[in-house]
């Protein structure tokens, strides 16, 4: 019975992480901004919020809240690097390029 629940509470789990990247492209690609950079986003917060557990043993609460404006101000600085520049040119290859480019690096 715990090796079920466990199975249940993994299944949550990945299935939530599944919606808030889909949610996340859905957004993205309905303001006509193709930002192929997103799943590496979503993996550096969380290699951030495991690294704020492991290093410093702080609340889980607390290493959200971290998690989340970290991964916010790596969003605003993507959105800084690779789209708004890019955005001026009129040309949805640009952006796409450009946010491949990052996704590889």
């Amino acid at each position: 019975m715990e090796l079920f629940l466990q199975l249940i509470v993994n299944g949550l789990v990945i299935g939530a992480i599944y919606a808030l990247v889909s949610i996340g492209y859905a957004i993205t690609f309905s303001v006509n901004i193709n930002n192929f950079a997103h799943g590496s986003v979503v993996v550096l917060g969380s290699y951030f919020g495991y690294t704020i557990i492991e290093t410093f043993t702080i609340n889980l609460w607390l290493t959200l809240i971290v998690t989340i404006l970290l991964g916010l101000m790596i969003g605003l600085i993507i959105y800084g690097i690779a789209i708004k520049p890019f955005i001026r040119l009129h040309g949805w290859s640009n952006t796409l390029a450009s946010t491949l480019a990052l996704a590889i690096i």
